[in-house]
């Protein structure tokens, strides 16, 4: 309850306001009131998250070969790097800008889109490139997770609009629903025999519910 009276006296950024025209400042106590109540969804998100994920790769472990769990995760570097730009090139500015409007949001969308598909094409160029570095095996990898970047940036601005509002009961449910649909995409995969190739479109599908 007082999470949700701290981001109501918050209107201007409410996430439920269809209007962006007027996303002014909030007051200091209502951050600092709205915040704490967020820890606890933050907290709560981020030990259900991690408990999934735990308990996923152990599955794994037991069904992919090291090997294969080897060029996978040199495929995985690309989802943190599509966090990270996708992030710090939109996400942050929407965030931390004190106002913002209708036509901030709707070029931070085109902006993310762009990027994230410019992206894409780049890592999926330069995967054949690194066949000579990292093998065959690892390249084609390479090339399947290459969509995260646009996957990625579809959820950029959403995302930055629930920080501003302070919505962290919504971007832990978000989140712990990431987790659960990678950890079912590759564990189902997994079982099926597809190896290596079920740890990155389980990561694949986490990015897109995220």
């Amino acid at each position: 309850q007082t999470e949700i009276d701290a981001r109501d006296r918050m209107s201007p950024r409410s996430s439920r306001d269809a209007n962006f025209d007027d996303l002014g400042p909030i007051d200091s106590p209502a951050l600092r009131e709205a915040a704490f109540a967020g820890v606890r969804w933050v907290a709560a998100g981020r030990v259900g998250a991690e408990t999934i994920a735990f308990a996923a790769a152990v599955v794994l472990a037991r069904l992919v070969s090291p090997a294969e769990f080897g060029h996978a995760a040199v495929a995985l570097v690309l989802v943190v790097f599509a966090a990270a730009l996708t992030n710090q090139s939109v996400a942050t500015p929407l965030v931390q800008r004190e106002t913002i409007d209708r036509l901030y949001v709707q070029t931070g969308v085109t902006i993310s889109l762009l990027l994230g598909l410019s992206l894409s094409a780049i890592a999926f160029g330069l995967s054949w490139s690194l066949a000579s570095v990292f093998g065959q095996e690892t390249a084609g990898l390479l090339r399947l997770m290459s969509p995260v970047f646009a996957i990625s940036a579809v959820g950029v601005v959403p995302q930055a609009l629930l920080q501003r509002a302070l919505d962290f009961r919504r971007i832990a449910t978000v989140e712990v629903s990431a987790i659960v649909a990678r950890a079912a995409v590759s564990v189902g995969l997994a079982a099926a025999g597809l190896g290596a190739d079920a740890i990155i479109l389980g990561a694949l599908a986490g990015s897109a519910v995220f």
